[in-house]
């Protein structure tokens, strides 16, 4: 089980050895760096495990481990993070053999790319909370208030304050919810998160988001929880002042919406449906699986850029590493990986003074004759390198007509794949 040690307590009830496994300090096996190879780590496990399957468990980035898609077992992922990860997520689906999502609006997504059905997943309240009757708080959030992060967050919360009697903190909910009658909830991008079940878990009535990710499908408003419309002050502050006046009414929906999560949503009833999968799970044929994890390290070198050279470079040189052999193993290309595999090549390129990247985009131009990202890549190469005549061949198959155009705008397209990672 690797980046999370989610439901390994269940697994391990169930009668099944578990290994945890990632850079986070409570799980089994502490990963201190990014890129270590799977093999490494299996070195540290118990003697004699070999793992019949593998959880990956979503931590809101890219993998870190290497080599998991030399994996012979079957493998599945939990995205949970689709909301800011979707198109990574939805070309990660290839190296996996089942896809659980927690944010069902991006299923589609998934789906077209990485041609597997992904099974919407929820989220749960993770811990049992017990109610408190002392209740210290009229309503409360918790979470992060950054104004450089999220500033329609920080703004609805500072107009929300004058309005009405609200708590806003950091740190752990369950030293806040059980005291308090209602908790807000306001999410990133309108995304079904963790605190709708911790608050209900803690017999507070929730306060939500109007929102979609399956939300209305697991409860209804006004019996399970309140809703509101996503950062309308005035639409919150009625709806607060309204519980607020009818204390017995806020206390009822707060006790339907424990009694929901504590019958469908814990951590046992989430367990038990991917316990079920994966001891059925069997690999499947994937035509991406090497372009998944060329997607993975490109992403996960743009992530370390300004944070460590050294392991910058080694996730461009198996981005690259990767592309060429799925290449030779015949993987189809799309503008997408061809985006990816373009900023690689250059950025590999120039962070260690190599003529290896280019070298393969120019190779890479032959092989799929189809992809501009490539033809715009070798075009400004060449230009580059003088050899103006030969960038004209490769302009013309483009467009008719002057050369000139074409030419600026391959380097206006190779400066936007460059300057990208900046952006994102």
């Amino acid at each position: 089980m690797l980046n999370q040690d989610w439901f390994a307590r269940e697994f391990r009830e169930a009668g099944h050895q578990v290994v945890t496994a990632g850079l986070a300090s409570n799980l089994e096996i502490r990963i201190e760096t990014p890129l270590v190879h799977l093999n490494t780590i299996l070195e540290r496990a118990p003697a004699g495990f070999a793992p019949d399957v593998v959880m990956v468990h979503d931590d809101s980035g890219p993998l870190m481990v290497v080599g998991l898609e030399e994996l012979a077992c079957p493998m599945a992922f939990y995205s949970v993070d689709a909301h800011h990860h979707a198109e990574l997520h939805s070309y990660l689906g290839n190296l996996f053999d089942h896809v659980f999502i927690a944010q069902k609006d991006y299923s589609a997504i998934i789906e077209s790319r990485s041609f597997i059905a992904p099974e919407w997943l929820p989220l749960w309240a993770s811990d049992y909370v017990e109610v408190s009757a002392d209740k210290r708080w009229d309503s409360i959030f918790v979470g992060t208030l950054n104004a450089k992060l999220n500033p329609a967050r920080v703004a609805f919360f500072d107009a929300l304050r004058q309005r009405v009697p609200l708590e806003c903190r950091t740190g752990n909910y369950r030293e806040f919810f059980p005291f308090a009658d209602i908790v807000v909830n306001q999410t990133v991008k309108g995304d079904l998160n963790f605190r709708v079940f911790e608050a209900m878990m803690c017999g507070a009535t929730l306060l939500t988001e109007e929102s979609g990710n399956g939300l209305g499908e697991l409860f209804t408003p006004d019996l399970h929880l309140i809703t509101y419309r996503k950062n309308d002050v005035g639409h919150a502050e009625e709806k607060i002042k309204a519980l607020l006046a009818d204390r017995n009414k806020c206390r009822q929906i707060a006790a339907a919406g424990r009694a929901e999560i504590l019958s469908k949503h814990c951590s046992a009833h989430r367990a038990a449906r991917v316990l079920e999968v994966l001891v059925n799970l069997k690999r499947r044929v994937s035509p991406l699986r090497l372009s998944a994890m060329t997607m993975n390290y490109q992403h996960l070198a743009t992530g370390l850029e300004d944070k460590d050279t050294a392991l910058t470079n080694l996730a461009l040189a198996h981005c690259l590493r990767l592309a060429r052999e799925a290449a030779l193993k015949g993987e189809p290309m799309d503008e997408v990986i061809a985006f990816n595999i373009l900023r690689a090549a250059l950025n590999f390129d120039r962070f260690c003074v190599s003529q290896n990247g280019i070298t393969m985009l120019y190779e890479f131009e032959e092989a799929f004759p189809n992809i501009v990202m490539f033809k715009a890549a070798k075009i400004r190469g060449l230009l580059n390198s003088g050899r103006k005549a030969e960038a004209a061949m490769i302009a013309a198959k483009l467009a008719e007509g002057p050369c000139e155009p074409t030419f600026a705008a391959a380097e206006r397209a190779v400066n936007i794949a460059l300057e990208w990672g900046k952006r994102h």
